[in-house]
């Protein structure tokens, strides 16, 4: 029987080879989000861009805790396996929920107003030329 990760390691190159290849595409591509032509593709890249700055930076900050938590609490020799246990911690527990539901308003508020924008019947004569 073949070990565990060597039946995953052929599938998850194959994978990142794929993504490596597709973002070689060449810039005569039309189908680029990241250049928009019109007016209704540049509002949805000006609320896009934003929206991925906020994202990466909550990303990175997400990754980092767990690489930092990871490494801080990791099993070390001479220390119990089973941390004190501790049960409610309200302020934590508020933020945790108020934090992500700010950042979600901040999402959602702009979006929304985007979607109700770009939803109006365009009346240019020229539209669809």
């Amino acid at each position: 029987m073949r070990h565990p990760k060597r039946r995953i390691a052929a599938p998850l190159l194959l994978a990142g080879l794929t993504m490596v290849l597709a973002a070689c595409g060449g810039s005569d591509n039309k189908q680029n989000s990241l250049k928009p032509h019109g007016p209704a593709a540049q509002e949805i890249h000006d609320l896009f861009i934003p929206i991925l700055g906020v994202a990466i930076v909550i990303g990175i900050l997400v990754l980092g805790g767990t690489v930092y938590m990871a490494i801080r609490f990791r099993a070390r020799e001479g220390k119990p396996d089973n941390p004190k246990q501790v049960h409610g911690h309200t302020e934590l527990e508020i933020g945790w929920t108020i934090v992500p539901a700010r950042i979600h308003a901040v999402v959602a508020v702009p979006t929304d107003s985007n979607i109700w924008t770009l939803a109006e019947r365009p009346v240019d004569p020229t539209v669809l030329q």
